[in-house]
């Protein structure tokens, strides 16, 4: 990755507050158009994932903002009959919901659109599509701060963690701490880099 003033080194041994800001600032240099255009191609290649069509249950995240586009991913699981689970946060944890439709979904606690509580038991996601500031070539990812994905990987069986990220937000290297939990695949617009 080249350096440019709009985009974070390709390799970052700083302090991870000023990382989250580089990172935001150079995801918010994107037009719409682009995040539009780079969001449908990695709908495209998520979709194409050996993980994702073998795949009975998966877990994703809802985008907003300038995140990548999680609409159509969670459209088109839907219409091929996958099991969609949703993120809800409640008493500063994150649990995993059911999806049953988007008109069903009101904004949580983080003004992130979720589904209602239940008491859901023993499920086992195949795939964990998942949101981050930044990822690193070699499956490490930085979040926006709160641990929430972090905690609920360690307490849950995720399956195949899946990072998702315009190529912007992928550098060579990241900071990491021994609780963070690494991805087996990261999608951009421009390719997929497995892990394992």
């Amino acid at each position: 990755m080249a350096i440019t003033a709009d985009q974070p080194s390709s390799t970052y041994f700083g302090d991870k507050k000023a990382l989250r800001r580089r990172l935001r600032e150079a995801r918010g240099s994107a037009t719409p158009e682009q995040r539009r255009e780079w969001s449908a191609r990695i709908s495209e290649h998520v979709l194409s994932l050996p993980a994702i069509t073998d795949a009975n249950t998966v877990f994703c995240y809802v985008s907003i903002g300038d995140e990548v586009d999680t609409r159509e991913i969670i459209n088109r699981l839907a219409a091929s009959k996958k099991h969609i689970w949703l993120p809800r946060i409640a008493a500063g944890y994150m649990q995993a919901m059911p999806f049953e439709g988007w008109e069903t979904l009101t904004p949580g606690q983080l003004a992130i659109p979720e589904p209602p509580s239940s008491s859901p038991e023993g499920v086992r996601f195949d795939v964990t599509l998942t949101p981050g500031l930044g990822f690193s070539t070699v499956g490490e990812r930085i979040g926006y701060g709160a641990g929430h994905y972090d905690h609920w990987f360690r307490n849950n069986n995720g399956g195949v963690r899946v990072g998702l990220a315009f190529s912007l937000l992928i550098l060579d290297t990241l900071p990491t701490a021994k609780n963070d939990v690494g991805m087996n695949v990261v999608v951009s617009e421009e390719e997929i880099i497995e892990i394992r």
